[in-house]
């Protein structure tokens, strides 16, 4: 057998002749990247992370709305659940119980509203009313402000202005001998606090034109006029001896010491500000939530309909804070908003289209505001772009109603939503989510002198309405979520 030897030691072949040596050249037929290349890859790598990158903000501003679509019916509910917990139907009453008629929403006696006597009638003659007796539109209930002097905020909705009423008839003195009981718990007036009513001066018969007022007054009751300073409660459940006079108040018995024990016949019920925040933390102070609520009432064929505004907000610098709603701005211009006047509640603000006098903020230009009527549909007029119709302009809150994305609720119950709006003057038309809804002529929404019979005819235009403004007097960021109009 023969053995074959292998020479592994790298000079030479089996036979011995040399190996082949790998040719140096060959390294240099193998390409690389010129930096021309490179330079192109890491651009088409950056437009592509820039792409990517693109994708996370919209994707969660998706889901930003994705989740207010769910939880803003979620918080609707949830107020309608609060608000029933502390009042009801039969707690609220009608301007005619105080003899005074219904009025806009304008700090005073205002513009008429409905239900109102002919201009023909006489102070003496049947109530010639148009609209259902009882019924008044839209009001926004009184609002406590926080107090400086607390580490949290404490802003509480006052539903039938107790506060600002017992402040305004100076009252507060009337309770010295007013036990702490659960039947007559001991309420005082903190006149430190700023308050916010529909009616910060006040209204009572004795200032009411007796050719406009509803029913004539007595004569026996003529000298002891009740002053209404916000919605009007349930005299017959709340006065017992329907007394009309300027203290409201009235005696419910005696102390050992032969003291009158007085009872404040304006109901007190509160909202506070951690009820209206959700998800809803413990007690009464507010937390940092995710959505927050407001509301609004109104007397319609003579039942109370609620109006809830469900909004996100975003505070100065973005970082997450404790919130509750602030005191309208003593000085409107800075922020824009529509009402000059401070102790008209700030949310929802509300404006008049067509009109030169919103809230107290003064002529508004020499164009007139947009009228919705049926006719115009989804598009509402005035509003295509290049229009100035004063006040929009970019910042001023009172042209708010106009952003896309907003909810704004008319006199008729009826909530728009804006689907195609304007930031700035090139953007237009303001586009609605659905058609104005045609009104149909029924008593509880005749207009007012819109034809030879005004109870034949249906009002045919919105020229007011109500919506939550961009920002607040401390400049958060208010952003819409959702509104609804329920039935208490």
């Amino acid at each position: 057998m023969r053995l074959f030897t292998v020479h592994v030691s790298g000079a030479g072949s089996a036979d011995g002749s040399p190996l082949p040596m790998p040719c140096p050249r060959r390294a240099l037929h193998r390409r690389g990247f010129t930096l021309v290349e490179l330079i192109i890859a890491i651009l088409v790598l950056g437009m592509g992370l820039v792409m990517l990158a693109a994708i996370f903000p919209a994707g969660i501003a998706q889901q930003q709305f994705s989740n207010d679509d769910v939880f803003g019916r979620v918080v609707a509910d949830h107020a309608i659940a609060v608000i029933r917990s502390k009042v009801r139907q039969e707690d609220f009453g009608t301007f005619e119980q105080f003899y005074l008629r219904d009025a806009r929403s304008t700090g005073d006696g205002g513009s008429l509203e409905l239900p109102y006597r002919s201009a023909g009638s006489s102070a003496g003659s049947a109530p010639n009313l148009f609209g259902l007796a009882g019924d008044w539109g839209w009001k926004r209930p009184g609002f406590v402000f926080d107090n400086p002097n607390t580490p949290f905020n404490e802003a509480r909705i006052d539903i039938f202005s107790w506060d600002a009423t017992y402040r305004g008839l100076g009252a507060a003195s009337f309770f010295p001998q007013q036990p702490t009981s659960p039947d007559f718990p001991l309420l005082s007036v903190n006149t430190a606090l700023d308050m916010a009513t529909e009616f910060p001066a006040g209204r009572n018969a004795a200032s009411e034109p007796a050719s406009l007022a509803p029913l004539p007054i007595p004569a026996a009751i003529q000298n002891f006029t009740h002053t209404l300073y916000g919605i009007p409660y349930n005299r017959s459940r709340f006065d017992s001896d329907l007394n009309v006079r300027s203290v409201e108040a009235e005696v419910v018995g005696y102390d050992t010491n032969g003291a009158a024990i007085r009872r404040p016949k304006v109901p007190a019920f509160y909202i506070s500000q951690a009820e209206r925040t959700w998800p809803q933390g413990s007690g009464t102070r507010a937390n940092p939530g995710q959505y927050y609520w407001d509301c609004m009432f109104r007397r319609f064929e003579g039942r109370i309909y609620v109006a809830i505004f469900v909004y996100r907000v975003a505070a100065p610098g973005g970082e997450p804070r404790t919130y509750s709603v602030a005191r309208a701005p003593n000085n409107p211009a800075n922020l824009g908003q529509p009402q000059s006047n401070a102790d008209l509640p700030p949310l929802p603000v509300t404006i008049r289209l067509g009109n030169t006098s919103n809230q107290g903020v003064g002529a508004i230009g020499a164009n007139p505001g947009p009228l919705w009527t049926v006719a115009n549909r989804d598009i509402v007029p005035n509003t295509n772009p290049g229009t100035t119709w004063t006040p929009y302009n970019a910042v001023a809150q009172s042209g708010a109603w106009q952003l896309p994305g907003q909810w704004i609720l008319d006199k008729f119950n009826n909530v728009h939503r804006v689907v195609g709006g304007r930031r700035v003057p090139t953007n237009g038309p303001v586009r609605l989510a659905r058609p104005i809804p045609a009104v149909p002529p029924v008593p509880a929404l005749v207009g007012r002198a819109s034809g030879p019979d005004p109870d034949d005819q249906g009002s045919t235009s919105i020229d007011q309405i109500w919506y939550l403004p961009g920002r607040d007097a401390a400049g958060n960021t208010i952003i819409p979520v959702f509104c609804t109009v329920q039935e208490l």
